[in-house]
């Protein structure tokens, strides 16, 4: 992961690249695990006197000058290291095994509740991110164009093969979550941050009533799955501040952003607002509703 090709894709230097008009995350490479995080990079690490994150791009905060994690560390006074991975799933950090002793040694680790496009079934191979490889013909997909692909071919695939698939997909989610949970000996805060409530029922009619809104997949049913094997559980739904209008920080005037990918061949429709990820407000929310769980631990 470490070379720097344009085929390839690391998250987070994607988004640092991405963003570097609006904001700087001070990206480092964490020199345990060889992933490249969210800085400011913490100097030191005693174990029982750090809390970890880990999760998504929500969690990372993409747009967003003081992610939940930021915010934490200022008010409690002690390292929050951020392990928010651009488009990760459950999977995604099973398959970095160096991640647990760090996640192990924390006062707690909150963990987002992710999505479940971010997983692998007999269709696509995720690797655990949410840029998947077509297993029939090796081709790599957005999520979203993956299953708006397998949306198209349902007439060929068929409703009820389809709806396998995707029960598939869950399973998989709540298989790998459960393992992630298990893996860590540290107190656990599930958390679950997104514009949504996690009652929702897919449609076949579209990608996005197929996907339903982030954590894409994820239904009430999955939550209290996993919710189970967490010692205590953060409900944050909200979309204070969204849109939110993208400001350069060099000239304080509005900018515009591909939310594509550096592959020419992913790019998107330049976006003048983040309508997708939580903004700011948001984020300050979230660490209000964070602390009290996590000073039980600190």
């Amino acid at each position: 992961m470490h070379s720097h090709n344009n085929n390839e894709w690391i998250p987070g230097l994607t988004y640092q690249e991405r963003d570097y008009e609006i904001i700087d995350y001070k990206m480092y490479c964490d020199k345990k695990t060889g992933l490249w995080l969210r800085g400011p990079e913490p100097e030191r690490l005693e174990q029982g006197r750090y809390i970890a994150c880990i999760g998504g791009a929500q969690t990372f905060g993409c747009f967003c000058d003081k992610p939940f994690a930021g915010l934490m560390q200022e008010s409690l006074n002690i390292p929050v290291v951020n392990y928010g991975i651009g488009g990760a799933g459950p999977s995604y950090f099973l398959q970095h095994e160096k991640v647990f002793g760090l996640l192990n040694k924390a006062a707690c680790t909150i963990i987002q509740v992710m999505s479940g496009r971010s997983e692998s079934n007999s269709v696509f191979n995720t690797g655990g991110l949410a840029y998947l490889t077509r297993r029939s013909d090796g081709r790599r997909l957005g999520a979203r164009a993956a299953y708006q692909s397998l949306l198209r071919r349902k007439m060929i695939f068929g409703r009820k093969n389809l709806k396998r698939i995707i029960t598939e997909t869950r399973n998989n989610w709540i298989r790998n979550y459960l393992f992630l949970l298990e893996k860590i000996d540290a107190p656990i805060v599930l958390f679950w941050f997104a514009m949504r409530e996690p009652e929702y029922r897919e449609h076949y009619i579209h990608v996005s009533t197929l996907l339903g809104g982030f954590p894409h997949l994820v239904n009430r049913e999955m939550l209290e799955t996993i919710k189970k094997e967490a010692d205590d559980y953060v409900h944050c739904v909200t979309d204070r501040g969204i849109p939110q209008r993208l400001i350069s920080r060099f000239t304080d005037k509005p900018v515009k952003v591909d939310p594509g990918h550096p592959r020419k061949d992913l790019k998107g429709r330049p976006w003048s607002h983040n309508f997708y990820y939580p903004s700011p407000e948001m984020h300050k929310e979230a660490a209000g509703l964070l602390m009290p769980a996590c000073k039980k631990y600190v």
